[in-house]
């Protein structure tokens, strides 16, 4: 993954853990649930897929990024349904403030779709309702080549044929040159 990538993530996290009504945020998988711990949520990287941006093979390597951030809200659920609306409530919040952060949208250069799946799950006798969302969001990168041996200046000096007699040395002017070539 890319470091952009993982920046992105991070913010995600941060901006995550200021939405109100979460009692715990993770960035790696939960093995075992923890009533104590719900509601939770899950903010992971999920997938990095980088697309040439322009012709592969013109110039610096450039790419267009179509990042899958996962944010997986987990409630422990009754037949009431009334956390299922709770979690859906939370999960709606998340979503808003990330796409309403000015901070964070300036990071990417736009969302490129928004999956959301409901699943329900058993950890050991607690009944758990999960809503999985995958944001997929995209940015840019150029990667310039390192160029050690920078050509900056030219030296030019006129030369005289071989076989040239002195008076025809002595008769020439001798052109001696140097021109700066630096790059800005």
């Amino acid at each position: 993954m890319t470091t952009d990538a993982l920046e992105i993530v991070d913010a995600a996290e941060v901006l995550a853990r200021t939405v109100s009504g979460w009692k715990s945020v993770r960035r790696t998988p939960m093995l075992q649930v923890q009533l104590d711990d719900l509601p939770s949520l899950g903010v992971y990287l999920v997938r990095e897929l980088m697309s040439p941006d322009g012709d592969a093979n013109a110039g610096e390597p450039r790419f267009v990024h179509d990042l899958s951030i996962g944010l997986s809200g987990a409630i422990a659920i009754t037949d009431s349904g009334a956390q299922l609306i709770a979690l859906d409530t939370l999960m709606n919040d998340l979503c808003t403030k990330l796409l309403s952060d000015t901070d964070f949208i300036a990071m990417i250069e736009g969302v490129n779709g928004i999956d959301r799946r409901l699943s329900f799950t058993k950890d050991s006798e607690t009944p758990l309702a999960e809503i999985q969302v995958e944001m997929r969001v995209g940015f840019r990168s150029n990667w310039p080549p390192l160029v050690v041996d920078d050509l900056q200046t030219i030296h030019v000096t006129s030369a005289l044929k071989l076989g040239n007699t002195q008076e025809e040395i002595d008769g020439r002017i001798q052109i001696f040159r140097e021109y700066d070539l630096s790059q800005t």
